[in-house]
C-alpha cells in the first residue's frame, strides 16, 4: 500500500508532473506509475499466495513466483528509472542546465514562460542559478521571481531547488523499491521452497 501511495503522490503532484511537460525529467512520473502497478500487484498477489499455500496449489504457488519475478522486474526498472540523471550535483548540474534552456526560450516560448513562472512561484527560486540569469540574456527579471508580500526577489536558482526537490523523491523511490526488491526476493525464495516440498509430496504419494 507505502508503494501505492507514494506512486499516486508522485503522479498527482503539480510541482512534480508540472516541469515534465517541458524538461526531460518525466522518468519520475513513470516511476509512479511502475510503483502504483507493482503495489496493486503485491496486494493481490500476497492473496494468491496465501490460497495456495493454504490449499497446498502447485498451480497458484507457480502463478505467485512467475509474478513475484516480473514485480522483482519492475523495482528494478524502477530503480534504473529513478536514477537516470543521478543524484546530488549531478541531478542539480542537469536541471540546471535544463532551466537556463527554458530561460533562453522565454521571449518567444510561451510554453517556457509558463514552467518558469510556475516552478519560481511555488519553489521560491529565480532563474537557473540565480536571477542573474535573465539579465545575462538581457531580459528582465520576471515578476513570478518576487516574493508575496515583499519587495525583493527570490535568491537561490531553481536549479539547485529543482535539483534537491527531485533528489529527495528520487531518494525515496530509490529507497523503497530497494527495500521492496529485498521482500520480494525472500519471498520469491519462500515460495519456490514450499513449491518443490509440495511437488515433492505429490511424487511421493
Amino acid at each position: 500500500m507505502t508503494l501505492i501511495g507514494i506512486g499516486l503522490w508522485f503522479r498527482i503532484d503539480p510541482k512534480m508532473y508540472e516541469p515534465t511537460l517541458y524538461i526531460d525529467t518525466e522518468n519520475f512520473i513513470n516511476v509512479g506509475w511502475i510503483m502504483m502497478f507493482s503495489g496493486l500487484a503485491i496486494v493481490i498477489l500476497s492473496i494468491i499466495g496465501c490460497i495456495g499455500t493454504l490449499t497446498n496449489s502447485t498451480c497458484k504457488l507457480g502463478s505467485y513466483i512467475f509474478i513475484m519475478a516480473l514485480l522483482i522486474g519492475l523495482a528494478i526498472a524502477c530503480v534504473v528509472l529513478a536514477a537516470t540523471h543521478g543524484f546530488g550535483d549531478r541531478l542539480e548540474y542537469y536541471v540546471t542546465q535544463q532551466v537556463l534552456i527554458q530561460i533562453q526560450q522565454r521571449p518567444f516560448s510561451e510554453k517556457a514562460r509558463e514552467l518558469l513562472d510556475f516552478i519560481q512561484v511555488k519553489l521560491k527560486c529565480c532563474g537557473a542559478e540565480n536571477f542573474n540569469d535573465y539579465h545575462r540574456y538581457g531580459l528582465e527579471v520576471p515578476v513570478s521571481c518576487y516574493r508575496e508580500q515583499a519587495n525583493f526577489i527570490n535568491q537561490e536558482g531553481c536549479g539547485r531547488v529543482l535539483g534537491r526537490f527531485y533528489d529527495l523523491r528520487g531518494g525515496i523511490a530509490l529507497g523503497l523499491n530497494a527495500f521492496a526488491v529485498i521482500v520480494e526476493f525472500l519471498c520469491l525464495i519462500f515460495a519456490l521452497s514450499l513449491f518443490c516440498v509440495i511437488r515433492h509430496s505429490e511424487l511421493d504419494d
